[in-house]
């Protein structure tokens, strides 16, 4: 056999007598406190984010501050969250400079709600936040690159942000604020305010030709055969080019075809006590098959914007919102499975609303009634079945049993086969009780005499032995 040998080099100074003591003391303090301080700073800077990247001191903010149901609270208080968030006040103070211009904005934007005095004295840097996303929301143009910058670090921590607000008003099942959530972070992509008109979407669309164009609704105005002609009010002094622009928004635009279906695996009907799967299928109706849809048009975001939907199962009565899915998929044909569980005694005509809310446009969202009826389970036919599988594994010992080296419990098969016994009568009792006195009185005499004969036994057993010894 043919031998190996394997030598790693060294360095001459790693080897050498003399740098021994240097290379210990390197080594501990390496060992001892390099690592240990690195692994520490580690651990406590990353403890400050949750699992979706942000702060932690944000999640908290939002959570405490987020406390109405109403369906406005969402654009009114949204760009105050957003400005006292903590991604946010970790941005660098003004310039002497950028104060006139931030003066400037004040005059211009309008606050709907203005923002709490006291926040603005503690945190100055939510003041001027606050201003910049109003001129964002409104149009109105920024003069400072330095602001600039901010608005669209503010623009690019909006998505994560936002994705939280909506969060933490669906899990309070609150859907009018989850809805005005919605509209917050869509009119951050689209830069549209409260009051804008969803026509602003369209490119080189102002207020003044929204007015004029006679759809209101942008669905509307793109399902118009007619509606991208100089022709039309409000479209005669746009360029070829700018129709164009028009044409081309109107193919990229997601309307949607929405159905919703109800249904139990496995069974034809529905019945109490039975898992709902409420299937909700989106087709967007400008792709091809095989196509995928790419960003959404957002000329004034800061960063590329892709779609999502949020899909809403709620209660036709007091919309309350009890499930909630989000879809990212960009595929034609999307779907998701909203699961409720119907309680015991709940039957009869059940009456939900399913929403489908885009996140990105405004004027496109869908909904769809849905009932059923939920029968009995006796109505329903339902029964019971345990397969032979399943009896099987009660002669299986568990695993404490397995532990202790005992068997499965078998049932007694004597006693399922022997008949009840059947009451005895008041005198057969008697009778019966007197007969066992009697025996047991025979039993002991017999006991005692069995004793005597064993005695007798004994002593002339020893009388034996003692003759035999002299």
């Amino acid at each position: 056999p043919v031998q190996m040998k394997l030598a790693i080099g060294l360095p001459s100074f790693l080897m050498s007598d003399e740098h021994q003591i240097y290379i210990i003391i390197v080594f501990y303090t390496m060992l001892l406190f390099v690592i240990p301080v690195l692994a520490i700073s580690y651990y406590q800077h990353h403890k400050q984010f949750a699992s979706n990247g942000l702060y932690m001191e944000t999640l908290r903010y939002l959570g405490s501050n987020i406390n109405d149901k109403s369906p406005t609270f969402g654009m009114q208080k949204g760009p105050e969250l957003l400005a006292c968030s903590a991604e946010s006040r970790y941005l660098t103070d003004l310039h002497p400079g950028e104060e006139q211009e931030i003066a400037r904005l004040e005059k211009e934007v309008t606050q709907h709600k203005r923002m709490d005095p006291r926040i603005e004295q503690a945190f100055p840097i939510a003041r001027q936040n606050h201003r910049v996303l109003l001129a964002h929301l409104q149009r109105v143009p920024i003069k400072s690159a330095v602001l600039e910058r901010e608005r669209d670090v503010l623009l690019t921590n909006s998505v994560r942000i936002t994705t939280s607000m909506v969060e933490i008003a669906s899990m309070h099942e609150w859907f009018a604020c989850a809805v005005s959530f919605l509209d917050f972070r869509r009119s951050l992509v689209q830069a549209l305010d409260m009051k804008s008109s969803p026509l602003m979407q369209v490119p080189h669309f102002t207020p003044e030709i929204a007015q004029q164009v006679p759809e209101k609704e942008i669905e509307a105005f793109l399902k118009s055969d007619a509606a991208i002609d100089k022709k039309r009010p409000g479209l005669s002094k746009m360029s070829d080019d700018q129709l164009m622009d028009i044409r081309a928004f109107a193919d990229h635009a997601s309307l949607v075809d929405m159905q919703v279906k109800a249904d139990t695996e496995g069974e034809s009907e529905i019945a109490e006590t039975d898992v709902v799967t409420i299937t909700v299928t989106l087709t967007r109706k400008n792709l091809k098959e095989g196509e995928a849809m790419g960003p959404v048009h957002a000329p004034h975001f800061a960063q590329p914007k892709f779609e999502e939907w949020w899909v809403y199962l709620t209660d036709r009565r007091d919309q309350v919102a009890m499930y909630f899915e989000k879809i990212t998929s960009l595929e034609r044909v999307v779907e998701a499975k909203l699961r409720l569980q119907m309680g015991r005694g709940q039957v009869g005509k059940m009456m939900f609303r399913v929403h489908a809310i885009c996140d990105s446009y405004v004027g496109f969202d869908k909904y769809v009634d849905v009932d059923f009826m939920v029968l009995s389970e006796e109505k329903a036919g339902r029964q019971t079945v345990i397969h032979k599988e399943d009896q099987e594994l009660d002669m299986h010992p568990t695993l404490f049993q397995s532990f202790l080296g005992l068997g499965p419990e078998e049932d007694s098969s004597d006693d399922e086969a022997d008949p009840k016994p059947k009451t005895l009568g008041k005198k057969a009792a008697e009778s019966s009780s007197d007969d066992s006195d009697d025996s047991s009185d025979d039993d002991s005499e017999e006991s005692d005499d069995d004793d005597d004969d064993e005695e007798e036994e004994e002593e002339e057993e020893s009388k034996g032995k003692k003759k035999s010894k002299k």
